[in-house]
């Protein structure tokens, strides 16, 4: 099975839609494609691999009628993405090149604070906002004659969940593929 891909191209965004379902094909368990031994590689790769799963949780949340299962889901997609900046940022073995594309990538977007929104009020705020509430962070509303998930409380109070989380991975993946094409 070849699922070792040439990352040059990157920066298009159909290609990060690939490796997205890629990542989704292998499952949640998903590995490091055989004879990488690129840091650089593998570092990405966990980073969509997190994406792919954030992505399952998101579309099985949507199915979800249960209200405390609901905002587990929920907190467990705050955990993934989050987690999809933890793993690009804590780079140790990889190429000194990479380890400074993620420095100048990071210091550029501390320095946009507080843009992107949905980084700095949603991915790094949310899990933690989660783990702290006594109720489920999440509420049921009626639209267009269905009932969906909306977050309850914080910066994006009445925001459509799937909506939500579909911008944050969007965001994540093509943050993750610009480091890459650099």
């Amino acid at each position: 099975m070849i699922l070792h891909a040439d990352y040059s191209a990157m920066a298009d965004a159909s290609v990060i839609e690939a490796r997205l379902m890629i990542a989704s094909m292998l499952g949640p368990n998903a590995s490091v494609p055989a004879g990488s031994d690129d840091h650089d590689d593998r570092r990405i790769w966990k980073a969509l691999a997190l994406l792919s799963e954030a992505q399952a949780i998101c579309e099985s949340l949507n199915a979800e009628q249960r209200h405390a299962e609901a905002g587990w889901k929920w907190l467990c997609l705050a955990t993934k993405l989050k987690a999809v900046m933890d793993v690009v940022n804590q780079v140790r073995e990889e190429s000194p090149a990479f380890r400074e594309r993620v420095y100048r990538k990071w210091v550029r977007l501390c320095e946009a604070r507080p843009d992107p929104v949905v980084y700095w009020h949603f991915i790094d705020v949310e899990r933690d906002r989660c783990a702290t509430l006594d109720r489920s962070p999440l509420r049921w509303v009626a639209k267009r004659r269905r009932r969906i998930w909306v977050v309850d409380g914080g910066m994006f109070e009445g925001y459509a969940t799937d909506d939500l989380s579909a911008k944050a991975i969007k965001w994540l993946a093509q943050y993750v593929a610009d480091l890459h094409a650099q």
